[in-house]
């Protein structure tokens, strides 16, 4: 499948904050350290290179033990990070279901390309992709279905708190209900211990061979690097100011901002239990009251133990910088757009800020729908114009004609304005009259454009079914092909395709990708 390309502009599917960042617009450049240019790597280096060996030390020691039990581990790469000279490039996502839409497949494998690219850039340096699974999420309606041949299937569990810890063992219930099976990964999920464990099997059993490591952040020995800015947000709100300041900055330039500060961006973790940390009058609890704390007893809490405390998608980030010597981070346009609030709190808490990377994009085109493509005599581009210039289009293909009657209803306000001043001259009482007369005319000519148009369209019954047809398996729901079916619906009938789209990315190339499988 050699892809062909699409401007991302031409999809009407981004906001202007990403495609003015990705287009390098200036007005952008005060919310961000370096651009995403392969050059700006050499200095993203020079800025990491004080990452400590303790802190390299903790880092493979946390991946060694995730990585216990797994066949093939990499553990060649995880002792890689003990070099000074090795640094990774991150992306990170929920604990999707069956990996949930295509882009979670788009984003790790834009991350893989680009160590790639960087290591012939920049030979005598190491770097190594990895995937940061944002187990302690509790959006658990965000993760727990996915789309499989136009049926989806949802998880339905009464678990709570961060769903990393969610047992995966009721998923059997879900299984039976497939259609279509997956004997492997329906196996890793009812042996494993949650879903965090899970999803990282799954995600290696895809792209281990391409090097890729995963790491879930939920460690108590991860956490403590952490405790210094939990006590400057919870007790200083260090995070509120900084990034409410960016945010009226953007707004002054006309963009929306995605993530609104607290005070405190803590949850309180506990098993089966998540909620925000709020200050009262007489110091701190949980949102819904479950825990009170007074300042000297949650000062004790996060020095003893700081696995408990969980960053929201504020201080996410900024976690995991401290946490792995990291060049970039590659997200989605959503994630780029919160990355881009967040410089200046990076700053208050001296930590580097890493080069914002956009993920590639991608549609596939299968057989059969290429096919009723090359029938309709519509490249695939053509799919992202206005459904009524579709329509258009097609009927006009179909049935030979254009109908335009808009000359028309020129020549009829021409004939009337000339009758009109006539009556000027002759009886001005006629002219209301004239008027109603133009207008009733001009219905008229409306009433039988609809039913020419009727007429048309049901002479291109078929076309436009086909039409209907196409656009909603490409762009199901008006979105995006990637923003809503699973790998599955491609990869099951098609074994070549992870490494299809694996050989034909460019981590540079901001275009969408659009791949037809060949008849």
């Amino acid at each position: 499948m050699k892809p062909t390309f699409l401007p991302l502009e031409a999809t009407h599917a981004f906001s202007n904050l990403f495609l003015d960042y990705t287009s390098e617009k200036s007005t952008l450049s005060p919310f961000y350290q370096l651009a995403p240019r392969i050059e700006n790597f050499a200095e993203a280096i020079k800025i990491k290179e004080s990452f400590s060996a303790l802190q390299r030390k903790t880092l493979v020691e946390v991946l060694q033990k995730q990585y216990e039990g797994i066949p093939n581990p990499p553990h060649t790469i995880i002792e890689s990070l003990l070099e000074p000279k090795t640094f990774t490039v991150t992306t990170g996502h929920q604990l999707c279901l069956y990996t949930g839409q295509m882009y979670f497949i788009y984003k790790i494998l834009t991350t893989i390309r680009l160590a790639e690219e960087l290591k012939k850039q920049y030979p005598t340096y190491n770097f190594v992709p990895l995937f940061w699974l944002a187990s302690e999420d509790h959006d658990f309606e965000e993760v727990n279905h996915f789309h499989l041949f136009g049926q989806k299937y949802t998880w339905e569990s009464t678990q709570k708190g961060a769903v990393g810890k969610f047992e995966t063992q009721e998923l059997n219930v879900l299984f039976e209900k497939m259609q279509e099976r997956m004997p492997e990964w329906e196996a890793i999920y009812l042996k494993a211990k949650n879903l965090s464990e899970a999803t990282r099997k799954i995600v290696h059993s895809l792209f281990g061979q391409y090097n890729l490591i995963c790491l879930d952040s939920d460690e108590a020995i991860c956490k403590q690097v952490l405790q210094p800015i939990m006590r400057q947000d919870i007790f200083e709100q260090a995070s509120y100011l900084p990034v409410n300041q960016t945010n009226e900055a953007l707004a002054k330039l006309g963009y929306k901002t995605q993530v609104h500060p607290r005070e405190i961006n803590f949850f309180y973790l506990r098993n089966n239990f998540r909620e925000r940390i709020v200050k009262t009058e007489a110091g701190y609890e949980t949102t819904q009251g479950t825990y009170t704390f007074t300042k000297e007893a949650l000062q004790e809490e996060i020095a003893k133990y700081p696995e408990r405390f969980s960053p929201n998608v504020v201080l996410r980030p900024v976690y995991q910088e401290l946490l792995l010597p990291n060049l970039a981070y590659i997200g989605g346009p959503g994630e780029l757009a919160y990355w881009l609030q967040f410089k200046t709190m990076f700053e208050t808490y001296k930590v580097p800020f890493p080069i914002l990377f956009s993920r590639n994009f991608g549609l596939i085109i299968q057989k059969t729908i290429g096919k009723k493509l090359t029938k309709l005599g519509l490249p695939a581009k053509d799919l992202f114009q206005p459904e009524a210039t579709l329509k258009e289009r097609i009927i006009a293909q179909t049935t030979g004609e254009v109908l335009m009657l808009e000359q028309a209803r020129q020549e009829t306000e021409t004939a009337f304005q000339s009758i009109a001043i006539q009556a000027e001259i002759w009886d001005k009482s006629l002219i209301s009259s004239i008027d109603a007369e133009k207008h009733k005319t001009l219905k008229s000519i409306d009433n039988l454009e609809k039913r020419l148009r009727k007429a048309q369209e049901n002479k291109a019954e078929t076309e436009l079914k086909q039409l209907a047809g196409v656009r909603d398996k490409l762009l199901p729901g008006g979105e995006l092909q990637e923003r809503y079916d699973n790998y599955l619906n491609f990869s099951l009938n098609n074994q070549s395709l992870l490494p299809t789209i694996y050989q034909t990315l460019d981590p540079f190339n901001k275009e969408l990708y659009i791949w037809q499988e060949e008849n």
